[in-house]
């Protein structure tokens, strides 16, 4: 009697560890209602990319404004288009000017560079103009919030490991995509930095990336 009302004791813990378990692993995206919103943007950007099947291509700055996005009649877009037009549409949306104030930024792409500089300039450091002027960087980063830093996220005790938010824009050096979550260590992104990536099916794939390697952590405002 007491050997079969232990094993029932054993089995039912061994159901209670199984099912915390799998609570542990089944993944809960971190939400901020304005990143969340761009996002959903993002997302069905990247979905119209897949479906046209646009090509990866770094050869040309590319509009932003108009769908469905074809830059001198051809499919093509890049990490940063990508952004850039889940931006224009986003802020679109929210009936905020944005690019539409800055004519040097209407119709073309910001590039990873410009990402970064918005970076340098909400973390204090010196903007080195590429496509785009000190002045229109300064503008465009009263859009967003620096989540985090390189510095902050390789420190021992690394801060905002933890709080990214579904619709941050990861940008390192030379790339940018958009965070949507991390499982087992690995950021998982909506990204089109390659023919792969534009093309995966349910838009969401792993980063080739690693946090160790991401410089800035942009969130729209």
């Amino acid at each position: 009697m007491f050997k079969t009302s232990f094993k029932k004791i054993i089995a039912s813990l061994l159901l209670i560890v199984t099912i915390f378990n799998c609570t542990l692993i089944t993944f809960t995206p971190e939400v901020n209602a304005a990143s969340d919103r761009f996002f959903q943007t993002a997302k069905g950007v990247h979905a119209q990319f897949r479906r046209d099947k646009f090509q990866y291509n770094l050869s040309v700055l590319k509009q932003i404004t108009k769908s469905p996005y074809k830059t001198n009649n051809r499919k093509i877009t890049d990490c940063s288009h990508f952004v850039s037009v889940a931006l224009y549409k986003y802020f679109s949306s929210e009936k905020r000017l944005y690019m539409r104030q800055n004519t040097e930024v209407k119709n073309a792409q910001l590039s990873s560079v410009d990402f970064m500089n918005i970076g340098n300039r909400l973390n204090g450091k010196s903007v080195i103009p590429r496509y785009f002027s000190v002045a229109t960087i300064n503008k465009l980063a009263n859009y967003f919030t620096l989540v985090t830093t390189h510095e902050k996220l390789t420190t021992k005790k690394p801060k905002n490991k933890k709080g990214l938010k579904r619709g941050d824009i990861l940008v390192y050096s030379g790339h940018v995509e958009i965070f949507v979550y991390k499982k087992y260590g690995k950021l998982y992104v909506l990204n089109c930095g390659g023919n792969d990536s534009i093309r995966v099916k349910g838009d969401v794939s792993e980063s080739n990336h690693k946090i160790d390697q991401i410089q800035y952590v942009l969130r729209v405002k």
